[in-house]
C-alpha cells in the first residue's frame, strides 16, 4: 500500500511495483515494457521544458522521475506539480527506501 494517508485522490498511473523498481524500469527497457514504464523513460530523455509539459498529463511519472533522479522535487517544478508534497510523501519511501540510485 502506498504510504499516503489522505483521502484526496491524486492522479496516479504508477503502482507500488513501479515505484519500488524504478531503477530497473529506467535501465532495462526490454524487460519493463508497459505504458507507465515508457512514460518514465520519456521523462528520463526530456529536458526541463518538456518535463514540465509532461507533468500536465503525467504528474506522478514526472514526480517519481525527479525523486529518483534528484532525491526530491526541486523548487522549479513545484508550480508544475501542485500536489508535490503528497507525491513526495507517498513516493519517497518506495523510491529511496533501499538507497539504490
Amino acid at each position: 500500500m502506498l504510504n499516503y494517508e489522505s483521502m484526496d485522490k491524486l492522479p496516479m498511473s504508477l503502482t507500488e511495483f513501479d515505484l519500488d523498481n524504478i531503477r530497473g524500469i529506467l535501465a532495462e527497457p526490454t524487460r519493463f515494457d508497459w505504458y507507465s514504464a515508457h512514460v518514465l523513460r520519456l521523462c528520463q530523455k526530456a529536458d526541463a521544458t518538456n518535463l514540465r509539459i509532461l507533468s500536465q498529463v503525467y504528474p506522478d511519472c514526472v514526480a517519481a522521475f525527479l525523486i529518483y533522479h534528484l532525491g526530491y522535487i526541486p523548487e522549479s517544478f513545484k508550480a508544475a506539480l501542485p500536489a508535490w508534497k503528497q507525491y513526495e510523501q507517498m513516493m519517497l519511501p518506495h523510491i529511496l527506501k533501499k538507497g539504490i540510485r
